[in-house]
């Protein structure tokens, strides 16, 4: 399975479009899923924090009401590269985004130690 990270910096509303079935999305710091998510599509209203889904498939995220682009960033996993662990995005992050220590990411995201990034 590979991670997908979701920085959310203000609340909002996301769509979360996959492939596959049977996914969840966890919030940080618990692998407790916080919502199931269907396949094609499913909306989901989301705080300030860290969250991920795990795939064996792309997902792609879209902020679909209460706010931009800009209130999220996603990062997916580049499976040939597993030199790095996620890294918190340079732009003003709130909630469980803010101060997560390396180590901590590293037991949140234990898959992968590499992200490639892409925003919105």
């Amino acid at each position: 399975m590979n991670p997908t990270a979701i920085f959310v910096f203000q609340s909002t509303t996301v769509t979360i479009v996959t492939s596959e079935s049977n996914l969840s999305m966890c919030a940080y710091p618990s692998d407790t899923p916080t919502c199931t998510l269907n396949s094609f599509s499913t909306t989901v209203n989301v705080t300030p924090g860290l969250y991920k889904i795990l795939s064996s498939q792309p997902v792609a995220i879209r902020v679909t009401g209460g706010g931009s682009d800009s209130d999220i960033a996603v990062q997916t996993v580049d499976p040939n590269n597993k030199s790095q662990f996620p890294q918190p995005p340079p732009v003003p992050a709130a909630g469980a985004a803010a101060n997560v220590a390396m180590s901590t990411l590293a037991g949140f995201f234990p898959q992968s130690r590499s992200l490639s990034r892409s925003i919105g």
